[in-house]
């Protein structure tokens, strides 16, 4: 939490015990996070970031919320992580800030809590599960093509 704003210090404490998820760092953890040193996604200096990252991955976490803008929340490190997720046959982890997620809690300031009317983690779990069954079976070469076919879609549907 070091160099986080106040009001996502004082988020984080109030959390209860019961919403917060405590994750091993075990072997398999840390050869995906070898590998992407390897991989030169980021140097050796920052290994302990790929620990972070092949931990949630490894165990199957929905979205990573970070702060490290330089080697975790950084859309083109993203994209070589979760290339080499794939290559090694784990699903894409989604990496977020804080504020992304915790958007409306976050404004503790103003003591207003707001119903919920978008629930961003039901519907990133209803898409991967989705996208789950449209991958059951591909081998890494397919999950690959399935991938660039859409992102080629997307660009074409934006022109």
């Amino acid at each position: 939490m070091i160099g986080a704003p106040t009001e996502v210090i004082a988020f984080f404490k109030q959390l209860t015990r019961a919403r917060i998820i405590e994750l091993t760092f075990d072997e398999e953890s840390e050869l995906l996070s070898r590998e992407y040193i390897k991989e030169q996604i980021v140097g050796l200096k920052s290994l302990v970031d790929c620990q972070h990252i092949a931990t949630a991955t490894v165990n199957n976490i929905d979205i990573l919320v970070s702060w490290n803008f330089k080697h975790i929340v950084n859309l083109d490190k993203i994209r070589l992580y979760n290339a080499v997720n794939l290559k090694k046959g784990y699903k894409p982890i989604e990496i977020r800030t804080p504020r992304e997620i915790f958007k409306r809690d976050i404004k503790m300031k103003t003591n207003i809590k707001t119903e919920k009317t978008f629930d961003a983690v039901k519907m990133m779990r209803d898409i991967r599960n989705k996208i789950d069954k449209e991958l059951e079976g591909m081998t890494s070469e397919q999950v690959l093509k399935y991938y660039e076919d859409r992102r080629r879609r997307i660009r074409e549907s934006k022109k």
